[in-house]
């Protein structure tokens, strides 16, 4: 194994790293040397990897809008929400196209492959909608609408081509995320407290 940099200035080897560690341990009030990363690169990679998420997340909010067994009002809510999503997606396309990062495919395949799989799990039901798969869709989007409010946070700091309201983005994701917690609540309770 080579011992020091890799190839990659963005990564170090095991051995390079396991030495470090231990340097650390020995001299806890010692500064860690991070590795200069290419701003441009890291950012392609940054937006593709959150595309990539925000597809299988707008999968996801589609399926639960139409399949939530929460009745008519959750429905609507969440529909309202599924295409707030929808939006942000293509927001997100528009940002990556005006700083010429185009999206990953094979990132994009393998997402709604695994929401495909996702919705194979075994539920506790042979046949129909359980009303846990509802808690836990709400739930996987919640992490997935904090993740894109971190995603909006972060490109508040970093230069842009293109004008785009990142601070609309923000308060939209903080609206999505009230409403998801309110209906994965309702949920949790309807199963949990009955």
């Amino acid at each position: 194994m080579h011992i020091g940099r890799s190839s990659d200035p963005t990564k170090l080897d095991s051995s390079a790293s396991a030495s470090k560690l231990k340097a650390r341990v020995a001299n806890p009030g010692a500064q860690t040397v991070v590795p200069r990363v290419d701003a441009g690169a890291a950012l392609g990679l940054y937006l593709q990897d959150h595309h990539a998420a925000g597809t299988a997340g707008s999968a996801i909010a589609d399926r639960l809008a139409r399949n939530v067994t929460m009745g008519y009002d959750a429905r609507k809510e969440l529909a309202e929400v599924a295409a707030d999503i929808r939006s942000d997606l293509r927001t997100l396309e528009a940002i990556m196209a005006a700083q010429e990062i185009r999206t990953a495919a094979v990132k994009d395949i393998l997402a709604r492959t695994g929401v495909a799989l996702g919705s194979l799990k075994l539920n506790g039901r042979l046949r129909g909608r359980s009303p846990l798969s509802d808690v836990l869709e709400l739930e996987t989007m919640l992490a997935g609408v904090t993740a894109k409010a971190a995603l909006w946070n972060t490109l508040q700091s970093v230069p842009l081509q293109g004008t785009f309201d990142v601070d609309e983005l923000s308060a939209r994701a903080e609206k999505q995320r009230a409403t998801l917690r309110r209906w994965r609540d309702a949920a949790s309770d309807h199963i949990f407290r009955t």
